[in-house]
């Protein structure tokens, strides 16, 4: 087995402690999260960490490139992009719904992202990585997303978002 080393990016919005096993070999570990302000203090000594408080749209719009690898811990699902009309799979974060900047609207109105039902957040499609970020800002990443359905399901396979990450230059994506 080949370890792994590399700069690595946690991205957390919803589940508590949520430190994958074996990240024992991980040069850098960034942590973004909600609430867990104690998370860094679960990574492995030799990893060197850093919390940014609130994994929200706002701070996802840059700052994800260049990582060797990306994990996305988030609820996910599959539905219909209310704007483009395109059946795919999303994942969501933990936003302020009811103070939506411009910037916000601008991407709501273009289908990059939309409001969660309850109003805690926004559903995160891959329109948004495709107008952030460009080819070649996650070559070599493996990108992946721990919310449920974020590649589709067995018995209905969405690899929208995927080929999004490829096109962007990830070697690998995986997720639920």
């Amino acid at each position: 087995t080949q370890q792994y080393s590399g700069n690595f990016m946690l991205l957390y919005s919803i589940y508590p402690n949520p430190v994958p096993t074996g990240i024992d070999n991980y040069d850098r570990a960034v942590v973004r999260n909600n609430d867990y302000a104690n998370m860094p203090n679960l990574l492995p000594n030799n990893v060197e960490s850093e919390y940014i408080d609130n994994f929200s749209v706002g701070n996802m719009r840059s700052g994800l490139e260049g990582h060797s690898m990306i994990l996305i811990g988030a609820h996910g699902g599959m539905g219909t992009n209310p704007i483009t009309n395109v059946y795919e799979t999303y994942f969501a974060t933990i936003d302020d719904t009811a103070n939506a900047d411009q910037e916000i609207l601008d991407d709501i109105s273009a289908g990059r992202i939309s409001p969660l039902s309850n109003g805690s957040g926004y559903r995160v499609y891959p329109e948004f990585f495709a107008y952030y970020y460009e080819e070649g800002d996650f070559d070599g990443c493996i990108f992946g997303c721990q919310g449920c359905r974020f590649l589709g399901t067995t018995a209905d396979p969405n690899l929208i978002f995927a080929n999004q990450m490829i096109e962007l230059g990830a070697e690998a994506v995986y997720g639920n």
